[in-house]
């Protein structure tokens, strides 16, 4: 039995491996360098990561949360307070996402049997959700 190059209605996902800095074949690294994660937006990579997640690929969904939750902390360093009335709801909204991404990485290492990550990542996920 040969296999087939049949389209799958799967959309394709980096694999990460994080302790390597090779190319896979299209020349993507294993471990995203920082300009390329910033093309995507956190919700972006948080969508990237849930299909991951819904597929069972824990490998690859829990470093695209780690991007989103990266990603999402700099995009709430371009949030102007002092200019921007909409501020206070925009910094909250972010807030209330990174507990969701939080609590997915969470599961995913839980699953991973990666009891001590998952509980600190909840443990986290749960005081920023207290003092919001």
């Amino acid at each position: 039995n040969q296999p087939t190059n049949q389209p799958t209605n799967q959309p394709m996902l980096p694999s990460f491996d994080q302790s390597s800095n090779e190319e896979d074949e299209w020349g993507h690294h294993s471990t995203a360098p920082e300009e390329e994660s910033s093309h995507h937006s956190s919700h972006d990579l948080r969508q990237m990561a849930n299909v991951a997640f819904a597929s069972n690929d824990l490998d690859s969904a829990v470093p695209l949360y780690s991007m989103a939750i990266e990603t999402l902390m700099q995009e709430n360093t371009l949030i102007d307070c002092d200019s921007d009335e909409n501020s206070n709801e925009k910094l909250q909204e972010s807030i209330d996402f990174m507990v969701v991404l939080l609590s997915n990485r969470s599961v995913c290492l839980f699953k991973m049997e990666s009891y001590q990550e998952s509980k600190v990542d909840a443990e986290q996920a749960w005081n920023i959700s207290k003092e919001s």
